[in-house]
């Protein structure tokens, strides 16, 4: 991937490779969207969706059919398959939310909810995070249905109460960290075959650090925003670029920016034909660099490198002088 690639506007990310850590029908069309703009996507899932509190979603979803909500605010797509599903198991419909005034956290979640139940959300912030929807929600009363997973956080539940709501925290889904990255993405990710990783929360960035398992990785990180930026620093994972708008657009937009700024060198791709690195070569690579980091580099290694990139520097202008005029870009 080079600055030099003629690039068509219509599809900006062709000849790129992304990896994207949710299933398809759990990452709100990320896979469809990257491909639309030519990548091609790998799809690792590192998280499994599994049920939460099953008897407690359909309780409240009979709640929400009596009418004993107010408000539901919804911050995954997974809180609302889980949220539709229940209400399937009870005989009920999108008419439980009738008069109830509901947030979605981002777009994504807000697409979901249209398509599993024809509702359009009340409220849905600007910036896609939880934070921001705790924000945007106006003040209330009554009560509140908060369905959400095992590993979300109280920043949501703290504000709505700040803002007055009586919340009904339910554990509507459980996740799980799958159980290995397949060999071909690690391969991957080694030999610079895969150029960016997409992360859109900060779960996937904890559970593809496990999976990684301190294997080599070439690959740029692209942070959906800020809470998922803070989990790659926290697991050592430098971030390339960050979304401006906290959605995939936004996530999209900040590939497709980095497409045109980032130089690869040749050597780091695999060559054609090349057979794939070996679990055991990329485990010694690992083992060499833990065992190199923080060590000084030898004057006389300085000294040598220096010199032999100042020799081989002056053939090439003799060859090739052209090839030193700057880019003008």
């Amino acid at each position: 991937m080079t600055t030099d690639r003629p690039v068509d506007p219509r599809r900006p990310l062709a000849g790129v490779t992304v990896l994207v850590l949710r299933a398809r029908h759990q990452a709100g069309g990320l896979g469809d969207r990257l491909e639309a703009a030519g990548a091609s996507v790998v799809a690792a899932p590192v998280l499994q969706i599994g049920p939460g509190n099953v008897a407690g979603l359909r309780r409240a979803v009979q709640g929400l059919a009596r009418h004993e909500y107010e408000a539901a605010c919804l911050t995954s797509s997974n809180a609302v398959v889980a949220v539709s599903e229940a209400l399937a198991a009870e005989g009920l419909d999108a008419r439980a939310f009738a008069d109830v005034l509901v947030g979605c956290v981002g777009p994504a979640t807000a697409a979901r909810l249209s398509e599993r139940l024809g509702l359009r959300p009340d409220v849905v912030p600007d910036s896609s995070t939880a934070g921001a929807l705790g924000e945007a929600f106006p003040r209330g009363t009554g009560r509140l249905l908060l369905p959400r997973g095992d590993l979300a956080g109280s920043e949501l539940p703290l504000a709505l109460v700040a803002k007055g709501w009586k919340v009904d925290d339910v554990l509507a889904y459980r996740t799980r960290t799958a159980t290995r990255l397949p060999r071909e993405v690690l391969h991957g990710l080694a030999d610079g075959t895969i150029d960016f990783v997409a992360f859109t929360s900060a779960s996937t960035v904890r559970a593809f650090e496990r999976l990684l398992a301190g294997r080599p990785s070439h690959a740029a990180a692209v942070s959906i925003g800020p809470m998922t930026t803070n989990a790659c620093e926290g697991a050592g994972i430098p971030v390339a670029a960050q979304a401006e708008r906290h959605d995939l657009d936004g996530l999209i937009a900040a590939i497709i920016e980095l497409v045109g700024h980032v130089v690869e060198p040749p050597t780091s791709r695999r060559r054609s034909g090349a057979p794939w690195p070996s679990d055991a070569s990329i485990d010694r690579v690992v083992a060499l660099d833990a065992a190199r980091a923080g060590q000084p580099v030898p004057v006389q290694h300085a000294l040598g490198f220096a010199l032999g990139i100042g020799v081989l520097g002056g053939a090439v202008a003799a060859l090739k002088p052209w090839e030193w005029e700057p880019n003008q870009r």
